[in-house]
């Protein structure tokens, strides 16, 4: 069992937001293999007071609306939270318990984490695992357009801090998750698979994203970003692992790029070493393992009326 603390700028439901967070946790909670143990709000994709209600909204529709849901950060300027004090205290609970399993998955700002070691230096070292989808290694072209990264350069002094944390270390880059591209016609064919409640609330809410793909960027179909990275965490092979030493300093993350090298063969306690993937083995395989979930989720949630 993965007991997780997810921490998110979820906008599913927003008009023109993305909805891969959305998709994120409807996938987490559909996982018979996760624990949900609680939910953080961070700014990022909106402003905190858009994601913060988005976020509970969501859980409420998802079945989930007993789970601990914290506002966060909303500037890098105002880390300190409700959010931050969760976590730290979460993880510190947990270890005094013997357990050494959380992990945390963070798919908006990072402000968050590196506000909870700073209220609690221990915290980092309390986690398992960190896996964070963000940062690019190289432009991220998408229709003949350039998409900005929005996740570690939301806060970037923060990330450099959650990056060089000495935590165990997954990050899902912007680049990778282009690999995962979900045409639109499959996607829909997915839900048709779905319970008819969850059904309704997912096709609601990814249709007009979907539209906004369409004209945005000309493409039938959409990235399901964060939803890659839920993935990872209960099926790792899906990814095909990559070690990288980073070199990034605050300046490059402030566009979000991940610079780095390969490891040498005699290393040195002061690099940060971490898995950046770099190929996604089977597209289809990943889309598989996000609809059985859903679908777990769709049955669970009609079962409950």
């Amino acid at each position: 069992m993965i007991d997780l603390l997810y921490d998110c700028d979820l906008t599913m439901g927003l008009p023109n937001r993305d909805v891969d967070d959305g998709l994120a946790l409807a996938f987490l909670l559909g996982h018979p293999e996760i624990r949900l143990l609680g939910v953080t709000s961070t700014f990022g994709n909106a402003g905190i007071d858009e994601v913060h209600p988005c976020l509970e909204r969501a859980l409420e529709a998802l079945g989930a609306g007993d789970t601990p849901c914290r506002r966060g950060a909303s500037s890098p300027a105002s880390r300190s939270s409700p959010a931050a004090v969760f976590l730290a205290e979460t993880a510190a609970h947990l270890a005094a318990e013997g357990s050494s399993r959380v992990r945390v998955l963070a798919t908006g700002a990072l402000s968050n984490l590196y506000a909870a070691g700073l209220h609690d230096p221990e915290f980092f070292e309390h986690l398992s695992e960190i896996v964070l989808m963000g940062g690019i290694t190289e432009p991220l072209h998408i229709g003949g357009r350039i998409m900005g990264e929005l996740n570690l350069a939301c806060d970037p002094e923060a990330a450099f801090g959650v990056l060089h944390s000495g935590a165990r270390l997954t990050v899902i880059s912007g680049n990778l998750c282009l690999q995962g591209f979900w045409e639109r016609e499959g996607f829909l064919r997915s839900l048709d698979a779905l319970a008819p409640g969850l059904r309704r609330l997912l096709r609601e809410s990814v249709e007009p994203w979907l539209n906004w793909y369409r004209r945005e960027y000309g493409l039938e179909g959409f990235h399901p970003w964060d939803a890659i990275a839920a993935a990872y965490l209960s099926d790792p092979d899906l990814l095909e692992r990559r070690e990288r030493v980073l070199l990034s300093e605050v300046e490059d993350l402030r566009t979000g790029l991940l610079r780095t090298a390969a490891p040498a063969s005699r290393r040195t306690h002061r690099e940060t070493v971490f898995n950046l993937p770099s190929r996604l083995r089977d597209p289809e395989a990943l889309h598989r393992r996000l609809s059985e979930a859903w679908q777990r989720l769709g049955r669970r949630l009609a079962d409950q009326r």
